[in-house]
């Protein structure tokens, strides 16, 4: 052998011995960082230096300066007490890599997101203004109710031998517990609708009607609104009846909701950030968004079916018990050739009978807080679908990733704690 060949595997030892060496070295120092954390050691040996810092809102890497707006909207602070739980464990990492608009479609998760948080953030006005439903104040159900009925109401009364006509219009706000309604009405005799007809012009006779006009605002609960309290009825008394028994069901829903969409409505902030993003972010906008999209979608349907579904609508008649019946000749249009052709025995039958039975024509639209309700169950669908298809950053399952994270903020700190005071105030404003 050659002295140039010695020297060559010599040179060749001597850098494998090297490799060794500096291989020892770090496995050495990787085990010091392990031992030196107490919050690795509360993980079972698991690096979680990286989900402390994202729930103390001081992620190092991934683009430090860029973080939600208020410390309210960082990780849940439970994650740092129960993170083998809650964060760190196969379910929560498998469920996390969930999607395929991984971290390389920035551009795409970031727009995902901020749709999300503007529809969470509109949501959550709306369930807000769903909630107004439930209240028993005229006002605020007038502008926020679930379905509006207008119903035009006639009928005959006898007042000491003479009749009275009563006409009027009445509009009727359905809430959730309650139902408010405003009457206005001309109540008149035919005496005195003979004497006005036979001297004054239609125009005169249109303006002296206001004389007789009366108005009235109330609001029922509506088991007194299916008593007949407001001798407005729309509804058979058995199926009103349920539509109050439902009333209660739609208030634990929409109480739920409200609740549950408040956490949804933070989780969809929190994941448009991505160094701020856990597994369990995510796992809990999945479940808890579609909990309250059902809830939502619970109450959507009970009030249509049990409720909106039941209302009458269009001509009908109704006697003093809120029982729907067949309409007298009296209340028939002056057109219609049964009133034409009536005899006077017929119509004065029909009179007869005309003083105890209602006349109405009724029309219903949905209201505000209904509508809005059916949007709230949309968006919540839509962030459940958003939140399940992106998946977690790959540090929240890679140990690789994490135990680099771990030596970043390990070096990170000593520099920083080898600082005097005025460097470390200047690097920090840096």
């Amino acid at each position: 052998m050659t002295k140039e060949e010695e020297e060559v595997i010599v040179e060749d030892v001597a850098e494998k011995e090297e490799e060794d060496a500096a291989k020892k070295e770090e496995e050495g120092e990787q085990q010091n960082w392990k031992k030196s954390l107490n919050s690795v050691r509360k993980a079972e040996g698991k690096p979680i230096k990286w989900l402390l810092d994202r729930c103390n809102g001081r992620e190092r890497i991934m683009n430090p300066h860029s973080k939600p707006c208020c410390s309210l909207l960082y990780p849940n602070g439970f994650l740092k007490l129960f993170p083998g739980l809650m964060e760190v464990n196969c379910f929560m990492e498998s469920f996390g890599k969930i999607g395929f608009i991984h971290d390389h479609h920035v551009k795409l998760r970031r727009l995902m997101f901020f749709f999300a948080m503007c529809l969470s953030s509109c949501g959550w006005i709306f369930i807000l203004c769903t909630d107004m439903a439930m209240s028993k104040h005229y006002d605020v159900l007038r502008r926020f109710h679930l379905s509006k009925g207008k119903v035009d109401l006639a009928y005959v009364r006898s007042d000491g031998g003479a009749d009275r006509v009563i006409v009027g219009t009445n509009d009727i706000y359905v809430g959730v517990t309650s139902v408010a309604w405003r009457r206005e009405w001309v109540d008149i005799s035919r005496e005195d609708i003979a004497t006005l007809f036979d001297t004054l012009s239609p125009e005169d006779f249109a303006t002296q009607l206001v004389n007789y006009t009366k108005s009235e605002e109330k609001v029922n609960s509506m088991s007194d609104f299916c008593d007949g309290e407001s001798r407005i009825f729309f509804v058979e008394k058995n199926q009103c009846n349920d539509c109050n028994d439902a009333s209660e069901k739609m208030v634990i829903s929409l109480t739920m909701a409200t609740i549950f969409f408040f956490f949804t409505f933070k989780n969809d902030w929190l994941r448009f950030w991505p160094n701020y993003d856990v597994n369990c972010q995510k796992f809990m906008s999945v479940c808890v968004g579609a909990i309250t999209a059902l809830l939502l979608l619970r109450t959507f349907i009970i009030y249509r079916n049990t409720c909106f579904n039941s209302f009458w609508d269009g001509n009908y008649c109704y006697d003093s018990a809120g029982i729907r019946v067949g309409c007298p000749i009296i209340y028939l249009d002056v057109n219609d050739p049964r009133r034409t052709n009536a005899t006077q025995e017929e119509l004065d039958a029909s009179l007869q009978l005309g003083r105890t039975v209602t006349s109405a024509n009724l029309s219903w639209d949905a209201g505000p807080a209904y509508i809005l309700l059916g949007l709230a169950v949309f968006i919540r669908i839509y962030s459940v679908i958003t939140n399940f298809i992106v998946p977690t950053p790959p540090i929240t399952r890679d140990r690789n990733m994490q135990w680099e994270y771990e030596r970043f903020a390990k070096r990170q700190d000593d520099m920083r704690n080898s600082q005097s005071p005025a460097e470390r105030e200047y690097f920090t404003v840096w």
